[in-house]
C-alpha cells in the first residue's frame, strides 16, 4: 500500500473496499490521479472493462 502515499490521500478510501474484497481491478476513467495498481489490482478505463466483457 506504500503506492498510495504518492496519490491523493483523499483517494485512498477509494482503494479500501477492493483491497479488502481482493478484486482484480478498480474502475475509473481519472488516470491521472489513481496508479495503475495497488498490489495485485489493476486501474482500467471503464471502457476498456465493457470491451473485455463482451469480447472474451
Amino acid at each position: 500500500m506504500s503506492e498510495l502515499l504518492r496519490f491523493d490521500r483523499d483517494d485512498f478510501r477509494v482503494w479500501l473496499t477492493p483491497i479488502q474484497e481482493e478484486c482484480d481491478y478498480i474502475l475509473t476513467s481519472n488516470h491521472r490521479r489513481f496508479p495503475s495498481e495497488i498490489g495485485s489490482i489493476k486501474r482500467i478505463h471503464p471502457s476498456d472493462f465493457y470491451e473485455r466483457l463482451t469480447n472474451p
